[in-house]
Parts: C-alpha cells; sequence; structure tokens
C-alpha cells in the first residue's frame, strides 16, 4: 500500500500527527506512522551512510538509529535529555528516527491541512507530504516512508 494513502482525509476526520523539532524547525509525522516513541540512549556508530547514527536494541532486535536532522540537510543532532526515537516500520525493518524533541500529538482538522508548497527550502522537501497550519504554527508533515531511498534501506539491512 502507497505511503500517501495515509495522507487521505477521510470524511472530514482529519489527521493526528506526532510533531517534534529538529533544530529549530516544527515537523510531524502521521501518528499511524509511528509504533513508538523512545528515549534516545548513545549506541556505538557503524561505518555506514553519514545520517545513520547507531544501532539500538529494540526488543531484542537491532534498530538502525538515523538523525533525521542530518538527512534533511539541517545539520546534526544535539544530544540532551529531550531527544527521542519515533520507532516506525519501513518495508520489512524496523527503524528509529531521532528528533530534538516530541512536542505533542497534535489533531489536524481537515482545514488545517494544505497542500505542500512547491518551493520548499530544505533537503526535506521530497518527504514533505503535507504542511498544517493551527495555532500559528506551521508544521511540515513527513511521510516517513520517503525518508530513505531502497538503496539506503538496502544498506541498512546489511548493516545490521
Amino acid at each position: 500500500e502507497s505511503g500517501a494513502a495515509l495522507f487521505k482525509c477521510n470524511g472530514g476526520s482529519g489527521m493526528n500527527a506526532v510533531v517534534f523539532s529538529l533544530n529549530g524547525q516544527l515537523f510531524g509525522v502521521d501518528a499511524t506512522q509511528v509504533i513508538q516513541l523512545i528515549k534516545y540512549k548513545k549506541s556505538e556508530k557503524k561505518e555506514t551512510l553519514d545520517f545513520i547514527e547507531g544501532v539500538a536494541d529494540y526488543r531484542e532486535s537491532p534498530l538502525p538509529l538515523i538523525d533525521m536532522a542530518n538527512k534533511f540537510g539541517l545539520g546534526n543532532f544535539k544530544e540532551s535529555k529531550k531527544v527521542k526515537v519515533l520507532v516506525s516500520q519501513i518495508e520489512d525493518l524496523m527503524v528509529g528516527f531521532i528528533v530534538d524533541d516530541v512536542k505533542q500529538i497534535m489533531k489536524f482538522s481537515d482545514e488545517d491541512i494544505r497542500p505542500t508548497p512547491l518551493m520548499v527550502n530544505s533537503s526535506a522537501g521530497s518527504y514533505i507530504r503535507k504542511v498544517c497550519m493551527k495555532d500559528n504554527m506551521l508544521i511540515s508533515i513527513i511521510d516517513l516512508e520517503r525518508v530513505l531511498s531502497d538503496d539506503e534501506i538496502n544498506e541498512l539491512k546489511t548493516a545490521i
């Protein structure tokens, strides 16, 4: 099933999103794409793609950790107590996406959701599916299934 289907608003139902920050910018992901939020724990970094921060142990399985800020060209995440990992399943692989801080889970109505602007100022542009306006905040909604290319997913599978 296409990841885009997750972002359709059926019958005025809107969308719940996990809202987080990356180097001061607000992003969100459809809550249906997040299996669990966990605290970040530093792990051994392997020699692999730049944006892979390491591999954690998650439910007795390896969980590759992706530095979302690095992946989007926004620098590297800064380690702090607020850093969280969004656990998601991409194809048949469990992946952890490191974010600076999870702000909240927000409900967006259909009126809050707008098409993505044609011009997006970062490399995150290809992953952004929607933008949402709420309480004077502009939040870019990312499709986690599009963050990693097929080649990157295959490299992750071989690295762990």
